[in-house]
């Protein structure tokens, strides 16, 4: 049944192999409670979710909804929806929070692109604005995520551009907890508040087994109809209709996790 809910939401979720998904999930739902707000007058539940932005080398969702169980520790079981990209996390049949299925895709220009509360498939390798064309042509949320380094120069010209001239209510832009304190706000953010596209964000979790604990920590809360049977489909339809509701929880790096995250990360890529 439908109710005016408020969703408390991450939306830039990565699961990898090396993962505890018994802390994985636990950890997503304890962080999110720590930014959860009482209801307000003219809204009856509150609502946990995670935008999973899987890449290539992963599908998790696949094998969370095929039945495979990974859980060792916990009670966690995934419910099904009336929907295909979305399923109900419940403990003892308690429902915890939905899991909405999602992939993030590599350009041609090597940006990043969510394509959220999707089944769509679409290969990586192509080129920035067609991947976003192709989203929101299905009249599903396109994400243009920010990138350490990927929104300068060139590529941030053609983030800019797109920006501009692709005037659709599908199109938003995603920040991260990797984006440090001290950075200051990216112009390409500016540009879509002038030209009225709204920001969400997700934690972005690395895959370093330690970060399994990051997943909730970053992400926004929003304000609309909810129905527990189509998550999906209310998440999407809340998310347009009411983007000005839209509000910010958790922070970002400190200047040392900034730099401990990135050296991690070339030693991962280069060594």
């Amino acid at each position: 049944m439908t109710a005016r809910s408020k969703l408390v939401v991450d939306g830039h979720v990565h699961v990898y192999e090396n993962y505890d998904l018994d802390m994985f999930f636990q950890s997503a739902v304890t962080n999110m409670e720590k930014f959860l707000e009482p209801p307000q007058h003219d809204e009856q539940e509150v609502h946990k979710i995670l935008l999973f932005t899987e890449g290539r080398e992963n599908d998790f969702f696949a094998r969370f909804k095929n039945g495979e169980n990974l859980f060792k520790n916990s009670n966690f079981k995934f419910q099904k929806t009336k929907e295909e990209p979305s399923l109900i996390l419940a403990d003892n049949g308690k429902p915890l929070c939905y899991i909405l299925r999602g992939r993030q895709i590599v350009t041609k220009e090597n940006l990043e692109v969510l394509a959220v509360a999707s089944g769509q498939h679409i290969p990586d390798g192509l080129p920035v604005q067609d991947v976003v064309e192709k989203i929101i042509d299905q009249k599903e949320v396109a994400v243009l995520a920010w990138g350490v380094g990927k929104w300068f120069f060139k590529r941030g010209e053609i983030i800019k551009k797109i920006i501009s001239e692709m005037k659709s209510p599908y199109l938003f832009i995603g920040d991260n907890s990797a984006r440090p304190g001290f950075w200051p706000t990216p112009k390409p953010f500016k540009l879509a508040k002038k030209m009225g596209i709204s920001l969400i964000n997700g934690s972005d979790p690395l895959p370093f087994k330690e970060e399994v604990e990051k997943v909730g920590s970053y992400g926004f809360s929003i304000a609309g109809e909810f129905d527990p049977a189509e998550p999906g489909k209310s998440f999407r339809e809340t998310l347009l209709a009411n983007p000005e509701s839209i509000r910010f929880f958790g922070s970002r790096d400190s200047a040392i996790s900034f730099f401990k995250r990135q050296f991690k990360m070339f030693l991962k890529k280069y060594i």
